[in-house]
Order: structure tokens, then sequence, then C-alpha cells
């Protein structure tokens, strides 16, 4: 009988040892900083801390939109995200439809200008080009038919007329002289006159990149409103982007907008607790989807009693940046190099930040630190020494080396 108790006893207590390690084991891997909880010292080693936050940000662009003040056709000669230089054509609205054959014999007429001035003729090889093409498309319709594809069919037909069209000027304007050039200009004049009454060309005041992406806010966030913008405010805002790419327009409706590419900035707000790591002129980095964009923070204005504007400035090409207004993304504020520590090891003596060090003898030694940076886990410090600025110069203080055994929790174990 006392054997099987005995036996009893001790299968408990092998069931009671295997329960304890196994419960052990599991605390220590996969609870978070469980293990720590026993670590009595860390060896200061080498190490890099990267501040990330999470941001809600808006994008604010130096852009301006351009209203159509006519009604009419959209002929479009620029891409939308394409960069355009002062002066540039961007479209033309039709006011109503122009005749092909005024079109075609206006550009007969200006070469055949060019080449009465020259001395020569630009018509030479020109009739058997357009025969050479006029086969080509010729060749496209039957395709076009046998395919089924009428509406081929009909845009093809249309070239063809054009072409047959500028051959017949061509052949009645053979052979003529330089007493004709005023005749021609004259109807030169004549053509544009009823090309220009028909067309309104809108072009760019400024350089920069094109968009036809609106979202109705152009005038409120940029660069000179930015400081204005409040965060209650723009939760309150759709801003998503629509495409106004289209073939017709009606009076007073935006045609596009011209952005300055050159900088662009990101407004986010930041609360108190977080705002010690952003820094005036620092170099930050948001991780947008298409990539990684480098900007440097432009300004931080005090907004309210918990939060801060920050204001980013970016100067790199980013894809599509003329689409965004509200983004999501992360931000890397720092990133610090040098020794690392454990913020639990860090303790203050009459007034200096420090850390415990044990020597060879197992004795506790104080060592002021000079701080980098830190996250919520890690400070990074200056190793070996570092100086402090006194009224009589500055004074050289030694501080922690590379491998110094340091102690945790100093706060509850050393006594002040």
């Amino acid at each position: 009988m006392v054997k099987k108790k005995s036996k009893k006893i001790k299968k408990f207590a092998v069931t009671l040892f295997a329960a304890s390690v196994i419960i052990l084991f599991v605390l220590i891997y996969f609870v978070p900083n469980f293990g720590d909880t026993f670590q009595r010292t860390r060896i200061a080693t080498y190490d890099t801390i990267q501040i990330i936050d999470n941001i809600e940000g808006y994008v604010i662009r130096d852009e301006s939109v351009v209203f159509s003040n006519i009604g009419g056709e959209i002929h479009y000669n620029v891409s939308d995200g394409e960069n355009v230089k002062k002066g540039s054509e961007i479209l033309r609205v039709n006011i109503q439809p122009i005749d092909p054959k005024t079109e075609s014999k206006l550009e007969v007429i200006n070469q055949r200008i060019e080449s009465i001035n020259s001395g020569g003729s630009i018509f030479e090889n020109d009739i058997e080009k357009i025969e050479a093409q006029i086969k080509v498309y010729i060749n496209d319709i039957r395709i076009a038919k046998d395919d089924g594809n009428l509406s081929e069919v009909r845009k093809i037909s249309d070239k063809i007329d054009r072409l047959t069209d500028k051959k017949d000027i061509i052949l009645k304007n053979t052979g003529l002289n330089s007493s004709s050039i005023e005749n021609l200009e004259a109807e030169r004049g004549q053509l544009q006159n009823i090309i220009d009454q028909s067309v309104v060309s809108f072009k760019t005041n400024n350089s920069g990149v094109i968009s036809y992406y609106i979202d109705g806010y152009e005038s409120e966030f940029t660069p000179l409103s930015m400081y204005l913008l409040k965060k209650d405010a723009l939760a309150k805002m759709d801003v998503e982007a629509q495409d106004i790419y289209r073939e017709k327009t009606f009076a007073n409706e935006p045609l596009f907008k011209i952005i300055n590419s050159s900088e662009w900035y990101v407004v986010t707000w930041v609360n108190n607790n977080r705002i010690n790591n952003y820094k005036k002129g620092n170099t930050v980095y948001l991780n947008l989807p298409y990539k990684q964009t480098e900007g440097i923070i432009y300004d931080i204005i005090k907004d309210n009693e918990n939060e801060n504007l920050v204001i980013i400035q970016l100067d790199h090409y980013y894809p599509e940046f003329w689409k965004l207004r509200k983004i999501d993304t992360e931000i890397i504020v720092a990133n610090y190099e040098g020794l690392s520590i454990d913020n639990d090891s860090i303790v203050e003596k009459d007034g200096q930040a420090g850390v415990y060090i044990i020597d060879i003898d197992g004795q506790h030694t104080f060592r002021p630190i000079k701080i980098v940076g830190s996250d919520d886990k890690k400070t990074i410090v200056e190793s070996g020494y570092y100086y402090i600025q006194k009224e009589n110069g500055s004074e050289k203080i030694k501080t922690i080396d590379l491998y110094d055994e340091i102690l945790r929790n100093a706060n509850k174990k050393i006594k002040s």
C-alpha cells in the first residue's frame, strides 16, 4: 500500500515537473518580453533603431484648374501625367465641326507657300506617297470588312477621302509660281480664320504636370492654406479624384489642371507623446504604395492640446502623385545607430541619466549616458566618451563601452 502511494507521488511529481517545463517554455518563447523578466544583465552591442509611425495625411500641391469658357468637342494633345513647357497647347475645343477638307487645303497651301519661298518644290514625291498610302488603307478596309468591323471601315474611309482631297488640291496647285503667292496667302488667311472661329485653344501659363483628375478641393489644399487645415473638417470631406477626360464640354466646366512638379507636401497630425521624434529639417521616408519616397520635415505647428500639425516637403518624383489626396502610410521618422541598451536599464542619479555596469569583481558602477534616440524598448547611446559644454569650455565625460555588462531593471535593484 505504501509502495503504491509512493509511486503515485513520484508520478505526480514527474507530471508536475514536465508541465512546469512546458509552461515555462511557452512563456519564454511565445509571450513577448517574458524572458527578459529573468535577465539580470545585458551586454551593450551596436544596433540600429528605426522610429516608424502610421499616419493619415493629405497631399498638398501647387496646382491650378483651367475651366472652359465655351461648349464643344474636346480634342486632346497631352496625356494625363505628361510634363509640359510653358505655353504648350493642352487641348482644343471645337465650337462647331470643322470640315476636314478645310484643314487639308490649309495644310497644302502652307506647304506650297513654303515651296515658293524656298525656290523649290516639296510636292515632287507627295502624289506617289499619297497613292501608296491609299493602297494601304484600301487593304486595311478589306481586312476590317472580313472581321465585320464596320466602325473601323468608316474610319479608314474617312482617311482615304482626306488623302484624295489632298491629292486633288496638290494637282490643282502644281505649276503655280511666285506671282501666285499673294493669292495663296490671302486664301490661307481665309481658311485660318474659318478654323479660328470654330476652335478655341487652351494653353498653359507655366510649366508642370498635366492631369485630368479633379477632386474639387484644388483651391483649398494649397501651400498657402495648408497651415489652416483642420483634421476634423478634413475627415468629413470626400477627396477622391474624378477622371474628367471626356469627348465634350459645357461652358464653365473644368478641362484640366497644371501642377508644379518640383515640390509637393504632405500634412499630418502627430500626438504629443510621439512629437519628440519629429525635428524640423530632418529627413523622413514615406512608405507609399509604389515606392518609398524621401522628404524633409518642413514645419511643426502646435495645433491643439494633444496634437501637432506636421508638414513634410517632398521634391522627389512619385508616380501619379497628382492623383493622391488622402494617404494612409508608414513614415520612418528616424534611424539611430550606436550602442544599444534596454530602456529599463536607464536610471537618474543626481539629475544625470545613466546606467549601472557590472565590474569584473561584480560591483555596480554608475556610468552617465548621452541618449541618441530611443523607441519603446531600446535606447541608442554614445559610446566611449562624450562632451558637455560648460562655462569654461567643454568637459569630457566617460560613458559605457562596447560589450559592457549593463544591469537590467536598475531602479528596482539599486537603492539610491
